[in-house]
């Protein structure tokens, strides 16, 4: 969803607009670290796989 349709959603009040929780937004931010580095990995393994070929 864009973000001009969540703002058409609160402008005619079926959403209500909230403050951002920094706990939930660095919960956020570090899974997608933790996801980053996971896939960084998996590429490094198929690089050597490869170069073993």
């Amino acid at each position: 969803m864009t973000l001009e349709q969540l703002d058409n959603l609160v402008r005619i009040g079926k959403l209500k607009r909230e403050p951002p929780d920094p706990g939930q937004v660095d919960g956020f931010i570090s899974r997608a670290r933790e996801r980053l580095a996971a896939k960084r990995s998996e590429c490094e393994e198929i690089r050597s796989e490869i170069r073993g070929l």
